[in-house]
Protein backbone atom coordinates (compact mmCIF):
# COMPACT_ATOMS: atom_id res chain seq x y z
CA UNK A 1 0.00 0.00 0.00
CA UNK A 2 2.76 2.37 0.84
CA UNK A 3 4.21 1.89 -2.43
CA UNK A 4 0.88 3.48 -4.16
CA UNK A 5 1.27 6.84 -6.46
CA UNK A 6 -1.62 8.60 -4.92
CA UNK A 7 -2.55 11.87 -6.11
CA UNK A 8 -2.23 13.19 -2.47
CA UNK A 9 1.36 11.81 -2.51
CA UNK A 10 2.24 13.69 -5.80
CA UNK A 11 1.00 16.95 -4.53
CA UNK A 12 2.85 16.56 -1.71
CA UNK A 13 6.01 15.66 -3.50
CA UNK A 14 5.52 18.23 -6.11
CA UNK A 15 5.16 21.44 -3.21
CA UNK A 16 8.60 20.46 -1.83
CA UNK A 17 10.41 19.85 -5.39
CA UNK A 18 9.14 23.63 -5.57
CA UNK A 19 9.81 25.00 -2.80
CA UNK A 20 13.26 26.01 -1.43
CA UNK A 21 12.35 27.09 2.06
CA UNK A 22 12.80 23.45 4.07
CA UNK A 23 9.14 23.66 5.58
CA UNK A 24 8.25 21.84 8.65
CA UNK A 25 5.06 19.44 7.91
CA UNK A 26 2.96 22.30 9.58
CA UNK A 27 3.91 24.61 7.24
CA UNK A 28 4.07 22.48 4.64
CA UNK A 29 0.29 21.48 5.46
CA UNK A 30 -0.26 25.13 5.55
CA UNK A 31 1.03 25.60 2.13
CA UNK A 32 -0.78 22.97 0.65
CA UNK A 33 -4.05 23.61 1.78
CA UNK A 34 -4.44 26.84 0.35
CA UNK A 35 -4.45 25.42 -3.20
CA UNK A 36 -6.17 21.80 -1.98
CA UNK A 37 -8.57 22.71 1.16
CA UNK A 38 -10.18 19.43 1.62
CA UNK A 39 -6.43 17.88 1.97
CA UNK A 40 -5.99 16.48 5.75
CA UNK A 41 -2.98 17.64 7.79
CA UNK A 42 -2.91 13.62 8.51
CA UNK A 43 -2.91 12.88 4.89
CA UNK A 44 0.23 15.14 4.23
CA UNK A 45 2.23 14.08 7.51
CA UNK A 46 1.37 10.48 6.10
CA UNK A 47 2.67 11.16 2.87
CA UNK A 48 6.11 12.79 4.13
CA UNK A 49 6.65 9.85 5.80
CA UNK A 50 6.05 7.56 2.79
CA UNK A 51 8.31 9.96 0.76
CA UNK A 52 11.09 10.10 3.52
CA UNK A 53 10.74 5.77 3.57
CA UNK A 54 11.20 5.87 -0.33
CA UNK A 55 14.06 8.67 -0.52
CA UNK A 56 12.37 10.86 -2.51
CA UNK A 57 12.89 13.28 -0.05
CA UNK A 58 15.46 14.59 2.43
CA UNK A 59 15.10 15.33 5.88
CA UNK A 60 16.83 17.37 7.75
CA UNK A 61 16.79 17.28 11.31
CA UNK A 62 17.50 20.78 13.19
CA UNK A 63 18.84 21.50 16.57
CA UNK A 64 15.88 21.49 18.20
CA UNK A 65 14.70 18.23 16.41
CA UNK A 66 12.50 19.72 14.72
CA UNK A 67 12.03 18.34 10.91
CA UNK A 68 12.20 20.62 7.99
CA UNK A 69 11.65 19.44 4.88
CA UNK A 70 13.70 19.07 1.26
CA UNK A 71 12.79 17.67 -2.21
CA UNK A 72 15.90 18.26 -3.85
CA UNK A 73 17.71 14.82 -3.33
CA UNK A 74 20.83 15.73 -5.00
CA UNK A 75 23.94 15.62 -2.55
CA UNK A 76 24.24 19.59 -1.26
CA UNK A 77 24.82 20.91 2.35
CA UNK A 78 22.76 23.35 4.79
CA UNK A 79 23.35 25.83 6.66
CA UNK A 80 21.08 26.91 9.43
CA UNK A 81 21.27 30.72 10.07
CA UNK A 82 21.52 31.24 13.81
CA UNK A 83 19.86 34.68 13.25
CA UNK A 84 17.06 33.86 11.98
CA UNK A 85 16.71 30.72 11.73
CA UNK A 86 16.28 29.83 8.33
CA UNK A 87 17.42 26.48 6.37
CA UNK A 88 19.47 27.40 3.25
CA UNK A 89 21.09 25.13 0.66
CA UNK A 90 25.20 25.03 -0.04
CA UNK A 91 25.23 23.60 -3.57
CA UNK A 92 29.04 24.23 -3.51
CA UNK A 93 30.56 20.98 -1.63
CA UNK A 94 32.70 19.11 -4.40
CA UNK A 95 35.56 19.71 -1.78
CA UNK A 96 34.42 16.93 0.36
CA UNK A 97 36.05 13.60 -0.50
CA UNK A 98 33.94 10.78 0.87
CA UNK A 99 35.76 7.66 -1.66
CA UNK A 100 39.20 9.19 0.95
CA UNK A 101 37.20 8.54 4.22
CA UNK A 102 35.83 5.60 3.48
CA UNK A 103 39.44 4.14 2.24
CA UNK A 104 41.11 6.11 5.32
CA UNK A 105 38.59 4.42 7.90
CA UNK A 106 37.45 1.66 6.38
CA UNK A 107 33.89 2.53 5.85
CA UNK A 108 31.13 2.66 3.16
CA UNK A 109 29.11 5.89 3.30
CA UNK A 110 25.95 5.47 2.83
CA UNK A 111 24.24 8.73 3.38
CA UNK A 112 25.75 12.34 4.33
CA UNK A 113 23.33 14.73 6.31
CA UNK A 114 26.04 18.18 7.02
CA UNK A 115 24.32 21.09 8.32
CA UNK A 116 26.50 24.07 9.50
CA UNK A 117 25.67 26.99 11.74
CA UNK A 118 25.74 30.72 10.72
CA UNK A 119 24.91 33.87 9.48
CA UNK A 120 22.75 33.83 6.35
CA UNK A 121 23.73 37.06 4.02
CA UNK A 122 20.58 38.68 5.10
CA UNK A 123 21.47 38.73 8.33
CA UNK A 124 25.23 39.56 8.37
Amino acid sequence: MKNRNTIQKQVVLQYLVNTNTHPTALELYKMIKKDYPNIGQATVYRNLKILEEQNLINVILTKNNIKRYDGNIMYHTHLICKSCGRLIDIEDCENLNFKALEDRNQIKITDVKIVYEGICNECK
